[in-house]
């Protein structure tokens, strides 16, 4: 067998393992996603694909069209599997109670719970909606609606067939006088999102002083000079400042990290590279041997910080340096030093609608003197944006919010409904 069909062959095992992974998820009550909390359209929960994209629309339809008409929330949830040791009553009553299907005024909420692989299905009451639906009505809908159909393996045809005989129970007029809740839909959409947003801002603060520390530590472990593990670092050290107090002090490990690694890598003094003796910083007197007027320059107006080390030994000398990044000086053409600053900018021709500016800067370089005359383009001016007004108007989904997360009221179930396998 080749390289190439190895590899082929290790790739197909672990896609079949990553296949079958999936396949055989189970539920626990904390697992099952709460679509409505995300979409507040939403009330199936399907998310192993049980039940059809279309089935899926209309059953989310129907229960809208229920909660609509008489505030009572009803929600479906279809998983492949919860466990052959779970109790299909107990799991359906702690998702009831952990979500708060219904109205807290009329405990107004319905959970009709499959688990496929079970070959179960539980239909869970509020208190206040035991009179609409009671246990015999429940237990003949999982009887006649669901279980037919499920045994012919038609769970789309099951659903919706259950929830569209709720729906001609719940929002009979008598039935939604009885039901209908003095909280609007959604009432406590948002209640949950500055604690839910506060979760994410911690997450997101740790990542960060997480990030941040890892790139510390791989400068430092990596094979580049001293001085420009220096450089990578001061780059860093504006940002990190920054990030500590937005991110609640979390990266102050590692921004102490990085003052203390350019420390060092400042101060430490090196090998020397013929003898390897341990070098000394050179004296003020001793330092212009080895520096250059255009370095000189640098370290005068502080563009450029230069470091001298001599060899006590074999007198080599070496210098380390560490451009200034807030330094408003650049790079001189001429003669190459970071000396050379802006003294005049000009427009040649201003900017239009139509048609781009130029504009002229001039450069005199502190080391050699020489001014430099640069030519730049100037962006074509943009018209401004005119916002037409009355197009927001209309709100999307139920009640003008869309897409936007809805939640429920907070109801609370006594354990009523029916349940049963097919």
């Amino acid at each position: 067998m080749t390289m190439k069909h190895r590899l082929l062959f290790l790739i197909a095992i672990l896609l079949s393992a990553v296949a079958a992974a999936s396949a055989g998820k189970v539920y626990g009550v904390k697992d099952i996603p709460n679509v409505h909390v995300a979409d507040r359209t939403r009330f199936l929960s399907n998310p192993d694909g049980v039940i059809s994209a279309r089935a899926q629309q209309l059953a989310d339809s129907i229960m809208s069209d229920i909660w609509s008409k008489s505030s009572a929330e009803v929600v479906t949830v279809v998983v492949e599997d919860i466990g052959d040791d779970t109790d299909p009553d107990t799991f359906a009553t702690e998702l009831f109670e952990q979500w708060g299907i219904g109205k807290k005024d009329k405990d107004n909420g319905l959970l009709l719970l499959v688990a496929v692989n079970q070959r179960a299905a539980v239909l869970r009451t509020g208190y206040g909606i035991e009179g609409v639906v009671p246990d015999i009505t429940g237990g003949k809908i999982l009887r006649h609606d669901l279980f037919p159909r499920f045994r012919e393996g038609d769970y789309d045809g099951g659903v919706i067939a259950a929830l569209s005989t709720l729906n001609t129970i719940i929002t009979d007029p008598e039935a939604r006088e009885e039901l209908m809740s003095v909280y609007g839909n959604d009432a406590g959409a948002g209640s949950n999102d500055g604690e839910e947003m506060w979760k994410a801002y911690l997450l997101f603060c740790l990542v960060i002083s997480s990030l941040l520390v890892g790139y510390v530590l791989l400068v430092l472990v990596s094979g580049a000079e001293p001085q420009e593990k220096y450089t990578r670092l001061q780059k860093m050290r504006l940002l990190t400042a920054v990030a500590t107090p937005f991110c609640l002090f979390m990266p102050a490990p590692a921004l102490l990290l990085l003052l203390w690694q350019m420390k060092r890598l400042r101060h430490e003094a090196p090998k020397c590279p013929r003898c390897s003796t341990r070098m000394r910083r050179a004296t003020p007197e001793e330092e212009s041997r080895w520096l250059t007027p255009a370095q000189q320059t640098e370290r005068r107006i502080r563009s450029v910080e230069h470091d001298v080390w001599i060899c006590p030994s074999c007198d080599y000398g070496m210098v380390r340096s560490y451009p200034n990044p807030s330094s408003p000086y650049q790079k001189c053409d001429h003669c190459g030093a970071k000396a050379a600053r802006q003294i005049d900018n000009r427009v040649l021709r201003p900017a239009s609608y139509s048609m781009e500016g130029e504009g002229a800067q001039t450069f005199y370089c502190e080391n050699c003197g020489n001014q430099t005359h640069k030519r730049y383009r100037i962006p074509r001016k943009q018209r401004p944006v005119v916002i037409v007004g009355g197009l927001g108007g209309r709100g999307g989904g139920f009640g003008g919010g869309g897409f936007s997360g809805g939640s429920f009221g907070g109801g609370m179930t006594g354990g009523g409904g029916a349940s049963g396998r097919w």
